[in-house]
């Protein structure tokens, strides 16, 4: 008689690497049965080990990945705060303080009569000031889900992005140009030695502290971190390899199937037509999910989670409920009338799960459903290039020195272009110039300008700038120069879009929301639909 022994793999590597091996002498035990080398109730047994070796080496796996993980969704350390972010590791000062650069989702004129500034930037925090008459930004990751602390004991603070891109995608060659936001690369980063186990918090700059009041920095163990904390460090972000798509989320390390990605903390809202008050309709709604029959929107905030593409054919994550405690799930079964008394922004968590082991740097995708796929086709075979004149602010070359008003009545910036300064001084006196004040946090000193002298330092080569500042919505008038700031250098100026010329505004820019599976969503919703 043939006695077959299959030894346990004993690292993750190596139950990896064995998925094949046993593939092949599972044949071979076939080839044994047939030749009568082996009883039926030997492969019977055979057959519950190897299931049971399987289902030991996924869950391993898992184990593992939770353990390489570094930053974790839970509850927050800080008493009735909801989630906070939490670090497993040690992070030395200076150092990142998130695992990738979020991105933010800016609406140029903000409805009215919802909760969508409660979980929102004002539009000066991270460059989108002038998209509209009244923008705010929803960010994802990081930049929503971290909590505040006076700076006294904040561990961290956001590095805004200063520059702009398109991820590829140009109103003249693609049909997703518009579809995406600009709005990637916000970042934080340590403001002192951050211990294992330590919530993430930032000064949320408009947030009123206790004066009486002694603030501790928010502490868990790292242990208990790990234990009751939601990975969100298993994604990383990088150029789509379908280069239509512009972003995409990929892998950051092996992911065995039934793995949870990534949370999706909610922010729930009753009304898609809230967000169509403009044309195109808000970009936000192309990243939220819409239930089938509903006018809900429910936009998910976990770090990398809007930057997944779809893909019917290779999806490898799909959307289920969490089981985590601080989701609650049980609220879904309200009448909606309570439920929306009840819910507030991540109360309900999804969490992103993958269908099948992906491997180290595999891009992730997510099925949208039929709708999404037919409207995208729809969109790419109607879609024209827009050829009107413009230019990216991008692609603007910010090395060379910024032409005078004078110089410009030649040779004219692109005109969907303004310039704009950091100005730290806000209480500038009409018709009394003043010397250039470094803004303590850069984005909230954004202002139109316009460049009225240049000098260029003998010494360093430097060039310094003579402004007009303009304090309003749109671009000052010329000869506009009451408020004039000088010796400003030229790290202080960019470019900018003019309000409503970016992508986002072009009338022929896809809009779609994504797809959500109609078994996670109960029936009573449907009743809600309005046309």
């Amino acid at each position: 008689m043939v006695r077959i022994s299959f030894p346990r793999p004993k690292s993750a590597a190596a139950r990896a690497s064995a998925l094949g091996e046993y593939v092949f002498r599972h044949k071979i035990v076939l080839w044994a049965v047939v030749a009568g080398l082996i009883t039926i109730r030997q492969l019977s047994s055979y057959s519950r080990n190897l299931t049971s070796m399987t289902r030991g080496s996924n869950r391993q796996a898992m184990e593992l990945a939770q353990q390489e993980c570094r930053f974790f969704l839970a509850e927050s350390a800080i008493p009735r705060s909801g989630l906070g972010i939490f670090t497993a590791v040690d992070i030395a000062k200076g150092e990142q303080t998130q695992s990738m650069p979020d991105i933010c989702i800016y609406v140029a004129d903000t409805p009215s009569g919802t909760d969508f500034h409660t979980h929102s930037w004002a539009g000066s925090v991270f460059m989108g000031r002038y998209e509209g008459q009244n923008s705010r930004g929803a960010c994802e990751g990081v930049a929503t889900l971290v909590n505040t602390m006076p700076d006294s004991v904040n561990a961290a603070e956001l590095v805004p992005f200063q520059v702009h891109t398109n991820a590829g995608l140009k109103r003249d060659q693609n049909p997703g140009a518009g579809a995406i936001t600009h709005y990637y690369g916000v970042t934080s980063k340590a403001r002192r030695n951050v211990a294992a186990g330590s919530e993430i918090t930032i000064d949320y700059g408009d947030w009123h502290y206790e004066s009486d009041r002694k603030y501790v920095a928010p502490v868990h163990t790292p242990e208990w971190v790990r234990k009751h904390g939601m990975c969100i460090d298993h994604i990383e972000i990088r150029q789509a390899l379908d280069p239509e798509m512009g972003r995409g989320a990929f892998a950051r390390r092996f992911l065995p199937r039934g793995t949870v990605v990534s949370p999706a903390p909610l922010q729930t809202f009753k009304n898609r037509i809230d967000f169509a008050q403009q044309e195109p309709e808000a970009l936000f709604v192309n990243y939220c999910f819409q239930p089938s029959g509903t006018n809900i929107l429910l936009f998910p905030y976990g770090p990398g989670v809007n930057l997944i593409n779809h893909s019917s054919e290779k999806a490898n994550v799909r959307l289920q409920w969490s089981t985590n405690a601080q989701n609650h799930r049980h609220w879904l079964d309200l009448p909606l009338q309570k439920f929306w008394e009840m819910v507030y922004p991540g109360a309900l968590i999804l969490d992103v799960v993958a269908l099948r082991d992906i491997q180290p740097g595999e891009e992730l995708y997510l099925d949208y459903g039929p709708e999404w796929e037919a409207a995208w086709q729809d969109h790419v075979n109607v879609w024209e290039a827009n050829t009107d004149p413009y230019v990216y602010p991008a692609d603007m070359d910010l090395t060379q020195p910024f032409r005078t008003l004078e110089e410009q009545k030649k040779d004219p910036y692109p005109s969907n272009l303004a310039t704009i300064c950091f100005e730290g001084q806000w209480d500038i006196e009409e018709n009394k110039p003043v010397d250039w004040t470094e803004p303590t946090f850069w984005t909230d000193g954004m202002l139109y300008c316009h460049i009225l002298k240049r000098e260029k330092d003998k010494k360093t080569g430097s060039y310094f700038y003579e402004v007009s500042l303009g304090y309003r919505k749109e671009p000052h008038p010329l000869d506009d120069k009451r408020y004039i700031s000088r010796k400003v250098p030229h790290k202080a100026i960019m470019f900018v879009d003019k309000p409503y010329q970016s992508d986002m505004h072009l009338k022929n820019s896809f809009r779609h929301p994504i797809g959500i599976s109609d078994e996670l969503i109960p029936e009573h919703w449907r009743a809600t639909a309005v046309q």
